[in-house]
């Protein structure tokens, strides 16, 4: 296949447009810049079966759910959070390459995860926060979420998460631009966006797809001025902490791993292992229409079956 001209999809920036050196394999993304539950019950407390609720608190096994909140396995880790789509059909595999997390690309490595995703999915803010949106020719229209990560996980440390959706259809919240004082609010749930082919996805060959990124942060204002720029792999504070609490909280109990990588690059994360140990609500593993299946277990190990995730 020849080589598009356009920026490499992942590397990109809030700030430039996607012009950019031709590459083989997957194109780059330029900077994102922008231009814009017999039933007995006794009192408050209900039995049924292995379930027992008391009050808003419900136990079924080793699951327990109170409100929105689900706990789940060994000691109780709390998965608060929401999984950002509609639907799963793995990981993008097509004739621009894997669209793998730290997948190789012409100058850097994959700095996020582009999930094989048909056009139209609904897409959700995992959490509550703020956000910035815009288009730029790189990303193509763009979401991004900032986020505090959750003690379950973050432990001690002051963890905030900018999560940047990439390439969508159309997005569902107000564009703002890229400056921080024009930030909006999201509620987790709260749908942002549809996926799409936007931005320098937009060419044969490349299959739609949504590029879904985390970077962890020490601050909500770091978050918003995160540029999500490929090759620019610093590291954080937040990031080594968060590492050091999500091996404690969630891999180690779980032997849940990558196969054929490290889980970061810098202050970014694997997406993958990210919202896998904060969201018990992911969907069903399909087939995608246009490739042969990348399923998660391709990629991952652990002792839940990561194809399903840590759901009730």
């Amino acid at each position: 296949m020849g080589e598009p001209t356009t920026t490499e999809m992942g590397s990109g920036s809030k700030g430039e447009t996607g012009s950019g050196e031709p590459t083989s394999g997957e194109p780059t993304t330029g900077d994102m810049t922008t231009t814009t539950g017999d039933m007995m019950t006794t009192g408050e407390l209900t039995m049924t079966g292995d379930t027992t609720t008391t009050g808003d608190t419900t136990t079924t096994g080793g699951t327990t759910t109170t409100g929105d909140t689900t706990t789940t396995g060994g000691e109780g880790l709390v998965l608060p959070w929401t999984y950002i789509a509609a639907e799963d059909r793995g990981i993008r595999d097509d004739d621009y390459g894997l669209g793998a997390f730290q997948a190789p690309r012409k100058s850097s490595k994959h700095s996020g995860i582009d999930l094989s995703m048909p056009i139209g999915t609904e897409l959700y803010a995992p959490c509550d926060g703020v956000y910035l949106a815009d288009y730029d020719g790189g990303y193509g229209n763009w979401v991004q979420v900032i986020c505090p990560v959750p003690a379950t996980i973050a432990g001690d440390a002051t963890v905030f998460a900018s999560i940047l959706f990439a390439h969508l259809d159309s997005t569902n919240v107000a564009i703002t631009g890229i400056n921080p004082n024009n930030a909006g609010a999201v509620t987790r749930g709260q749908t942002i966006g549809e996926s799409g082919k936007s931005g320098n996805a937009n060419v044969p060959g490349l299959n739609p797809h949504l590029h879904f990124e985390v970077a962890l942060v020490d601050s909500e204002l770091a978050g918003l001025e995160e540029t999500h720029a490929s090759g620019v792999d610093y590291d954080t504070d937040a990031a080594v902490a968060l590492r050091g609490s999500l091996a404690e909280t969630c891999l180690d109990p779980y032997n849940f791993a990558a196969k054929k990588i490290s889980l970061a690059l810098g202050r970014r994360i694997d997406p993958f292992v990210f919202m896998s140990c904060l969201a018990a609500d992911k969907p069903a593993l399909l087939p995608p229409g246009d490739q042969a299946l990348h399923a998660w277990s391709d990629d991952y190990a652990a002792d839940f079956d990561v194809d399903v995730g840590l759901q009730p």
